[in-house]
């Protein structure tokens, strides 16, 4: 009933942004071809790689990512809603005698 603690809802809002939506995604496709073509690479810089990969996209294609981004800020404020209640529920049913 309690899949999503506190600190895993906090980070998941963290994650929400388009650029960090990007860097998400990217970094699953990305990390591994670059991993392949430059072997030894940390993930520090391999992040910062993907971070330069956002800065030369187009404004059209950043406008695709923050449609992406809204769309899962609305699914996490819903996830966020069904879990508030469900605490708030749990809460209710101790306190009643």
């Amino acid at each position: 009933m309690y899949e999503m603690g506190l600190l895993s809802v906090r980070a998941r809002a963290a994650l929400l942004s388009c650029r960090a939506l990007f860097c998400v995604i990217c970094s699953k496709e990305a990390r591994k071809a670059l991993l392949e073509e430059r072997s030894g690479t940390n993930n520090s810089t391999i992040t910062a790689m993907i971070s330069v990969t956002w800065k030369e996209l187009s404004e059209e294609e950043k406008q695709a990512w923050n449609a992406k981004a809204a769309e899962a800020m609305e699914a996490y404020k819903k996830e966020l809603e069904k879990y508030n209640n469900s605490i708030a529920t749990a809460i209710d049913d101790k306190q009643q005698p």
